[in-house]
């Protein structure tokens, strides 16, 4: 069986900070009308079938909108190139990562000659970004094949990415470390390698219609919703509410605003406890509701935990909880992972403290403000989410000044 399917993007950038993105037709039309626009001050993504959009502070950098969790909700995921087209050099940013580079030869694209070249990335290249790669998937390669007019003017007309190995590597790593469902002893998932060598995925990026050059009028860069949508806060929680109002992102999401159920338990280091009364009036806290076996968790559990370390002079206090794990296999799986360096571990061996945080899926990411009160709750992983937390500690710090 062979599957198609496309989406167009119009992209508009103006650089410094100036830049909108349309999705126009395709995926069977889900994403038509689906945008991510900002004019260096203001920054807004809008979803016509979800009838919500966002609006919040322009990042400092047009990279940052491409990592952004709106910008991934909006664009469909992560176009590659995106990212590269926004950055300061693009050329640094496509060769930063560069093993090596084979000139293939001139083709023709609809009667015009291309150099195409082919490029082979490493396995922490920009590029992949988004891509799902897991940790401890092994060293793959990604080749990108790019297709170049050749003229005086040479821009990219075509790109495309080999997923193949990517995909295999991946179901590889799902079949070793990932059981079916929150049971950690539960067996292994159907034979997930099996069905990845049976299936080919082909990408490939069309850019046409360069204007580099061109005035872009201000307006461009500007969003007024349409009458009857909704502001929201984050397009992921939305789409929870959309699908099913009972479903567990609105369970646990009604928490917030609510007093945090009290916890006290163990650390994995064995010093001391993760007790919430001790940072009652001194300090935000954040918790996350992760496991070894859940490849979301494992890949979204960095970021917060760089952003609690970055925040950690200004009063906020991390703990990842972990849910119904041992000592044993948390160690084995901490150990040479730079990235979880300094990871304070509270162990929820009995999931008691996750069941009074509503918690039905992982991971679930709770921050808890200096009175007690729950203010922000999420539920999944999407790219780019430190972004979101820092902007939601920025308000909640701002809102209660630090104490003395």
């Amino acid at each position: 069986m062979r599957t198609e399917m496309s989406q167009n993007y119009e992209l508009a950038v103006q650089k410094p900070k100036s830049f909108a993105v349309v999705a126009s037709d395709g995926m069977m039309g889900m994403m038509a009308g689906s945008l991510a626009v900002s004019n260096g001050e203001m920054y807004w993504t809008y979803m016509p079938m979800m009838r919500a959009y966002t609006e919040e502070a322009a990042p400092d950098s047009l990279e940052q909108l491409a990592t952004s969790p709106s910008f991934q909700m909006a664009a469909g995921g992560n176009p590659i190139g995106i990212q590269a087209l926004l950055a300061p050099d693009p050329y640094t940013a496509v060769t930063k990562h560069l093993r090596s580079a084979e000139y293939i030869g001139l083709e023709k694209i609809e009667d015009v000659d291309h150099h195409r070249i082919r490029l082979l990335y490493g396995p922490k290249a920009e590029v992949m970004a988004g891509m799902g790669m897991m940790e401890g998937a092994g060293d793959i390669s990604l080749p990108v094949d790019l297709w170049i007019t050749a003229n005086d003017k040479p821009l990219v007309r075509r790109m495309s990415p080999d997923m193949n190995a990517m995909m295999k590597a991946a179901a590889e790593h799902m079949e070793a470390h990932q059981p079916a469902g929150d049971d950690p002893n539960a067996p292994p998932r159907p034979d997930m390698r099996a069905m990845f060598t049976n299936m080919k995925m082909e990408q490939m990026y069309e850019f046409t219609d360069w204007q580099p050059d061109a005035e872009i009028p201000a307006e461009r860069f500007v969003f007024t919703p349409p009458a009857g949508v909704k502001k929201v806060n984050s397009f992921m929680e939305a789409a929870q509410a959309m699908q099913n109002p009972n479903a567990q992102g609105s369970e646990v999401q009604g928490l917030e605003g609510q007093p945090a159920p009290e916890f006290d338990l163990a650390l994995l280091d064995g010093e001391g406890r993760a007790n919430l009364a001790q940072h009652r009036g001194k300090d935000v806290v954040i918790l996350d509701f992760w496991a070894t076996w859940c490849g979301p968790c494992v890949r979204g559990l960095p970021a917060v935990n760089q952003v609690a370390s970055d925040y950690r002079d200004r009063g906020v206090v991390f703990y990842a909880v972990n849910q119904r794990e041992t000592p044993e296999k948390i160690r084995e799986f901490l150990e040479n992972r730079e990235n979880l360096a300094g990871l304070t571990v509270a162990l929820d061996t009995d999931k008691a403290v996750g069941t009074a945080y509503l918690v039905r899926g992982i991971p679930t990411t709770v921050i808890i403000d200096k009175e007690g009160v729950v203010r922000q709750v999420h539920v999944g992983y999407m790219p780019g989410v430190e972004n979101q937390l820092r902007k939601e500690l920025d308000e909640l710090l701002a809102a209660a000044p630090e104490q003395e």
